[in-house]
């Protein structure tokens, strides 16, 4: 069963000090920071009960100092104890994090757009049916046959076609997958506003153009 995102924080904190970067919409999002701020760490604190720690998520984390004390408390941090370099990374961690969070929507929504409905957990089921059997000699998987019998086909064009549609799943996908790591790689490593917009621009010009072509 899927928990709902809202009922975690999803935090990027600094290792040495405990103060907290930033507070991002999803887990992989937070993880994906990390690849960029030196000796950083992404975790996800539950809010579990209405009106116990919910004022956790009415903090501004890119406006306030705040810190991880333990594995389950958030407290404020010391104003005396903020470096010029914990505020540029937590500084660069707002601003990146709204960049990689729009990759990760991004590119999900990109699936969406290209990919071919397929029921979820089917790819993995399909392989394996597909590699029982042994088509050199005509012989399928009984779920081959009944896919077959009802597409009104015979058992070899069934699955040539399944694994033709298993393949070019598998092709855009992994095509999906290495552009959003390219990307979120190339966030990580941008140090304004305006470098990230031409990530952005990049982005658009990647799919997009390419989808015309």
């Amino acid at each position: 069963m899927r928990r709902d995102r809202k009922a975690f924080l999803h935090l990027v904190s600094d290792v040495e000090t405990g103060l907290i970067l930033a507070s991002v919409p999803s887990p992989s999002c937070a993880a994906a920071l990390t690849f960029g701020l030196l000796n950083s760490t992404s975790f996800s604190m539950p809010i579990a009960l209405e009106g116990i720690n919910k004022a956790w998520a009415r903090y501004d984390y890119g406006k306030g100092l705040y810190r991880v004390i333990s594995d389950d408390a958030i407290d404020r941090f010391p104003a005396r104890l903020m470096r010029k370099d914990l505020r540029r990374k937590k500084e660069l961690a707002k601003i990146r994090g709204e960049y990689v969070y729009f990759l990760e929507i991004y590119f999900e929504g990109e699936m969406h757009r290209i990919a071919e409905y397929m029921p979820e957990h089917l790819a993995a089921f399909l392989h394996d049916e597909l590699n029982h059997g042994d088509p050199g000699r005509g012989t399928y998987a009984g779920t081959i046959e009944e896919y077959a019998a009802i597409q009104e086909v015979d058992a070899g064009t069934a699955y040539r076609e399944l694994r033709l549609k298993l393949q070019s799943s598998g092709i855009a996908r992994m095509r999906n997958y290495a552009l959003h790591n390219k990307f979120m790689m190339e966030v990580n490593r941008c140090e304004t506003t305006e470098e990230l917009e031409a990530v952005r621009a990049r982005v658009f010009e990647a799919t997009v153009h390419s989808a015309k072509i």
